[in-house]
């Protein structure tokens, strides 16, 4: 139940690297969710991947 609480509590605090297909622009987020478009040349067009630490 511990490990269960715990695994919970780190993907409340999960880690997103972005990075803009368009421009090559990126960056590391706590919580990527609200980030639409990218700062630098606005394009939608954002791939991101959910990075772990150990």
């Amino acid at each position: 139940m511990a490990a269960e609480s715990q695994l919970m509590s780190a993907r409340g605090r999960a880690k997103h690297f972005i990075i803009c297909d368009s421009c090559f622009w990126c960056a590391s987020f706590i919580q990527a969710r609200f980030l639409g478009s990218c700062p630098s040349c606005r394009s939608r067009r954002l791939s991101r991947m959910q990075v772990y630490a150990p």
